[in-house]
């Protein structure tokens, strides 16, 4: 199980992401070092400033969530977004790992979504559908995703250790390994695609050399007769 400092003395609030603060509001919080964290409309904003391009990670999607937390002190973000730990890293969102939650305190905030977009849910079914179908395939897919959070928490661990030569080597042997994981599933994705083709294909022919027999079936369905 992952592990959260507790710092007694400090008040952690979570807010409606629409919540308005008035600028007496806003003064009261820079003279007590209380700091905001919002996400909504597909941006991350800190004190009101939306972080700059490039500061969220590409793969993390954060279309159709919503969040307003207000952390103060010592105490640093957590935010749980896609299976995975987030906080602050000077004005980067960055992937919070283990080491890191035993030298500092976190408070956690866990985002609402506001619903899946069509993509997410078109992805969700054919998960679902394929954990029913072909469970081998499954599996690596979500091998893969886990693979994706691995080589996110190792580039993380680099970032703060520029110098580990241990640490890229692992991160580039990781990286090799979901090349051939993905390779090979998409592989396997294109060969079912195309069976499904062929099928779809064979019943074209067949149709075709039925024609006048399914003309006349319809004529008798639209008179009647």
């Amino acid at each position: 199980m992952t592990r959260f400092a507790c710092l007694l003395g400090f008040t952690l609030c979570a807010f409606p992401a629409d919540a308005q603060m008035s600028p007496a509001s806003r003064s009261t919080e820079a003279t007590v070092g209380v700091h905001r964290l919002d996400i909504r409309d597909g941006r991350v904003y800190h004190d009101g400033t939306p972080l700059p391009a490039g500061a969220i990670p590409a793969d993390l999607d954060i279309d159709g969530v919503s969040m307003s937390f207000e952390y103060s002190g010592p105490v640093a973000p957590a935010i749980g977004l896609n299976g995975q730990l987030y906080t602050l890293e000077g004005n980067r969102l960055v992937p919070l790992d283990e080491a890191e939650m035993d030298r500092q305190a976190f408070g956690f905030a866990k985002p609402e979504p506001l619903g899946q977009s069509a993509a997410q849910q078109a992805e969700q079914a054919y998960l679902q559908e394929l954990s029913e179908r072909d469970r081998a395939l499954y599996e690596r897919l979500l091998r893969e995703r886990e693979m994706e959070g691995e080589a996110l928490r190792l580039a993380q661990q680099i970032r703060q250790n520029p110098d580990a030569a241990s640490l890229r080597a692992q991160l580039r042997e990781k990286l090799d390994a979901m090349f051939e994981l993905k390779q090979e599933n998409r592989r396997e994705e294109i060969r079912q695609v195309e069976d499904v083709l062929e099928a779809l294909r064979q019943q074209l022919r067949k149709r075709e050399a039925l024609r006048e027999q399914v003309i006349q079936h319809r004529m008798r369905e639209l008179t009647d007769q």
